[in-house]
């Protein structure tokens, strides 16, 4: 199985450009002023990766802590010493590890694991003990928040896939000119055992220098809907908002 976290290592060099490239911070903190209620204020970005400064620009007033299970792109979040000093704390953090997190901070009005980080769990177990974790980690009304890619069942294939995303063909994500250099992102997707996997390849200068892995765990909105109830959630938003990339729902406690 590919580790995600081993992977995230090496990718953290490349990955801001990318997501600058994909413009995600700003969905993001527009989906979360729009979820969120006035009396939430304490939150938990569970899944940070390297920080979005979009929160303090949209969320003003908002005491934001941040938590991430990869090293390396915490280090790039430190390394951005303005946007480091707007977060309460920045923690590496795994997820199996968020009681001893909650312990240590106290509880949230909110939780969140946003940019289809929920994907990336070892089963449907890791993501129900998250959920499990999360319930007891939020205030009274307390919202915890995620989203997926829109997995769709193929009938003739008898699995999830991602709609509209090609399959077994490498494709060009980015191209871009640094320090006199060209550097190079490609993307390859396949599907193995109700996974989705997403290989990257780095080129610089038309050479290959890195290629990592990623999986993604598919499961239906559906699916993940009843997890959370049975966490003992009220789903309060089901869907796809038309500027945002990703399915999300939301349950409050």
């Amino acid at each position: 199985m590919i580790d995600n976290l081993k992977s995230y290592s090496v990718f953290a060099e490349y990955y801001q450009s990318l997501i600058n490239h994909r413009d995600h911070a700003g969905p993001i903190a527009r989906l979360l002023k729009e979820l969120l209620l006035p009396s939430h204020r304490k939150l938990l970005d569970a899944a940070c990766g390297q920080g979005n400064r979009s929160y303090f620009e949209i969320l003003p007033g908002m005491s934001i802590f941040a938590s991430d299970g990869s090293e390396q792109m915490l280090e790039r979040l430190k390394a951005d010493k303005a946007l480091f000093s707007k977060y309460e704390q920045v923690a590496e953090n795994q997820w199996e590890d968020l009681p001893g997190f909650f312990l240590k901070w106290g509880k949230f009005d909110a939780i969140f694991f946003l940019g289809n980080s929920i994907s990336h769990a070892s089963d449907l177990d890791d993501i129900e003990n998250t959920f499990y974790s999360c319930i007891e980690g939020l205030e009274g009304a307390g919202r915890l928040i995620i989203d997926m890619r829109r997995w769709h069942m193929d009938d003739m294939r008898g699995h999830l896939i991602e709609p509209g995303r090609v399959e077994g063909k490498r494709r060009l994500l980015l191209q871009e000119t640094s320090n006199g250099s060209q550097v190079s992102i490609f993307d390859f997707c396949s599907y193995d055992s109700g996974r989705q996997i997403i290989d990257y390849f780095i080129e610089k200068d038309g050479e290959p220098i890195a290629s990592v892995g990623f999986s993604y765990l598919m499961v239906s909105p559906s699916v993940v809907a009843s997890m959370l109830r049975k966490a003992g959630f009220r789903v309060v938003f089901e869907g796809s908002p038309d500027y945002y990339p990703y399915y999300v729902l939301s349950g409050e406690k």
